[in-house]
């Protein structure tokens, strides 16, 4: 009795090889993505408002504040977490800002069916429980974050694991940064949050 109750449970949950999958396939579609939209900035004579070095930083840490914090991430942001993403802490207040925009237009969360999607693509076995889509959409912001942080890896941004699983590269030292980042910050500190 016990082993069916078990092999259920097992069944409803992603493995690590599995989660790494989904983030890789995210994190690879949308850096291709990011490309394309890369090119096309490159050919207006004035790049879009939201787009290039800042914007991919901006938004890639909104993506690495829900993949550490989850759908409820808010309050103030740690200013060493910012100086982690590649940002200044006077930015704050513009990553708060993409978050309520991306809230707002239903871009985060992302839609169930896409997590799904994800699920029967990467972990066909695996039943999509709440515990399966909870990791899957972990995974996904994650996948998120690898891509925005890897287009704007050549200025030193951070959450190098990611981008290195996403892409296949060891994580590189960052770049130094406008505002020096003391040794003992962890590229993906437990919390975002100020206390």
């Amino acid at each position: 009795m016990s082993e069916v109750v078990f092999d259920e449970m097992r069944r409803g949950r992603l493995t690590a090889d599995e989660a790494r999958a989904i983030l890789v396939a995210v994190a690879r579609r949308h850096a291709a993505k990011l490309e394309l939209v890369a090119t096309a900035d490159r050919a207006l004579d004035a790049p879009e408002p939201m787009s290039g070095e800042h914007a991919d930083r901006i938004s890639g840490a909104v993506y690495r504040l829900l993949a550490e914090c989850g759908r409820v991430a808010d309050g103030p942001l740690d200013a060493d977490w910012l100086r982690s993403c590649g940002l200044d802490p006077s930015e704050a207040g513009e990553v708060k800002t993409i978050l309520d925009l991306y809230r707002r237009q239903g871009v985060v969360p992302p839609k169930s069916v896409r997590l799904q999607g994800l699920i029967a693509e990467h972990a066909p076995n695996v039943d999509p429980t709440a515990m399966a889509l909870a990791q899957t959409e972990n995974a996904f912001y994650r996948g998120m974050a690898a891509a925005l942080f890897h287009s704007a890896a050549k200025w030193g941004a951070g959450f190098p694991e990611d981008v290195a699983t996403a892409f296949g590269t060891e994580p590189a030292a960052p770049a130094p940064l406008p505002t020096a980042v003391p040794d003992q910050v962890s590229p993906l500190p437990k919390a975002a949050f100020s206390r």
